[in-house]
């Protein structure tokens, strides 16, 4: 999930956004759009500025201006295999390049490729901002042990001075995991006042960047690609990984085969974006124990939310019930410092049932509630949802959970 929900496009942060910065900026994200170059060796993609030719002095010696997009099947240089696109589709590759224009070896170098928005474009400072996607880096072409490339979000001022330096994600580098796409995020906490240029891309490092040292090329050389790129203001949702964009289910407290059932993240359902969570309860033969998975967002906002506070909840529900006795249900809870609730609330007041207008085993169902804090916050709130069989012989309940949030309005 993370791109869809509330019938809007979406980011991390689910269904409750605030403009101008909306749940994904970024034009052109999965690299699809591009233009071909009949002079050069790869084709541009739409709508990035790529200052590859400036911060790679090297670059236009040797041919290259600018970083471009690889297509699914196309080989994987300098090999004949095929480069497997995510999800079979086109990527942005950057790379370090592995010798100078005269064959020795290569500059400190810092290659970029981002997005820019300015004036009513950028979001209020203190605005929370989240870029996310996915990279890959191929054994063909590996990094060397002076290369890396990362996401990267800039707060530039009037005068380019970078007022949120190092809001960069976990590098990519020769020791990250080769021949497999992995996810990569990056926060920035709260957007400086007097940001002017508000940026969000990628960045690939040579030989310790803008002040290193030259290095040989093998050093500095190898290829990153990227792709579904999300840029999206978090709009202080206290939701951690709501949207299972992070490709895992970190962000959630799991009792699920505790209680008999099952959860994992999965693409095989999402409301936008690419990942939902999968959260199943079953009881198919007698005997079988009773099966109530729960999972949890717990202990959210202390310090944050107040006592007797109006908090947002939203999630997105689609999944399927068979047999008798399967309900899902949604809980809030005011958690009090050294164990206890001051507040429980059962979400509508009962099981969320799969009847119009709201049948979510029909199709993605996006659910929004309001309720009140009690009065003792001291160790935060809590979402709860379960999928609940009991001991109900035959009874599977199969659902998926997308873009949760839970906001101060």
């Amino acid at each position: 999930g993370g791109m869809g929900g509330a019938g809007a496009m979406g980011g991390d942060g689910g269904g409750t956004v605030d403009p101008p910065l909306g749940p994904n900026q970024l034009v052109n994200g999965d690299f699809e759009a591009f233009t071909a170059n009949s002079s050069g060796p790869f084709d541009p993609p739409d709508s990035w500025n790529p200052f590859g030719a400036i911060f790679n002095p090297g670059f236009t010696a040797v041919g290259y201006t600018a970083f471009g997009t690889q297509a699914h099947g196309a080989n994987i240089f300098p090999s004949t295999v095929p480069f497997p696109g995510f999800m079979m589709s086109r990527a942005l590759k950057v790379f370090g390049i592995s010798a100078d224009a005269g064959g020795g070896n290569v500059e400190p170098s810092l290659g970029t490729i981002f997005q820019e928005y300015t004036g009513t474009a950028i979001p209020p400072a203190g605005a929370q901002l989240r870029l996310t996607g996915y990279a890959y880096h191929a054994s063909q072409d590996p990094l060397g042990p002076q290369a890396q490339a990362y996401l990267v979000i800039k707060c530039l001022d009037g005068g380019f001075a970078n007022l949120c330096a190092g809001t960069e994600s976990t590098p990519i580098t020769m020791s990250t995991t080769a021949d497999t796409w992995l996810p990569f995020s990056v926060d920035l906490v709260a957007l400086p006042a007097g940001t002017a240029y508000l940026q969000a891309g990628v960045e690939f490092k040579q030989c310790g960047g803008p002040g290193g040292t030259a290095c040989t090329g093998a050093d500095g050389a190898g290829s990153v690609y990227f792709d579904e790129l999300v840029f999206s203001n978090n709009a202080g949702n206290l939701a951690i990984n709501g949207d299972f964009e992070a490709g895992n289910t970190s962000g959630w407290q799991d009792f699920a085969v505790a209680n008999n059932g099952t959860f994992a993240a999965t693409m095989t359902q999402q409301n936008g974006g690419l990942w939902s969570g999968n959260l199943t309860a079953a009881v198919p033969n007698v005997g079988d124990p009773a099966s109530f998975p729960v999972i949890k967002q717990a202990n959210l906002g202390i310090g944050t939310v107040q006592p007797n506070q109006t908090i947002d909840v939203q999630f997105d529900l689609f999944g399927s019930v068979q047999g008798a006795g399967g309900v899902f249900f949604a809980e809030f809870f005011s958690e009090v410092s050294g164990g206890g609730t001051s507040k429980a609330d059962i979400l509508s007041g009962g099981p969320l049932f799969p009847t119009a207008p709201n049948d979510w085993t029909a199709g993605w169902v996006t659910y929004q509630f309001t309720v009140t804090t009690g009065p003792d916050v001291s160790a935060g709130v809590t979402l709860q949802l379960k999928a609940d069989c009991g001991g109900n012989v035959g009874c599977q309940v199969d659902t998926y959970i997308d873009n949760v949030s839970i906001t101060i309005p």
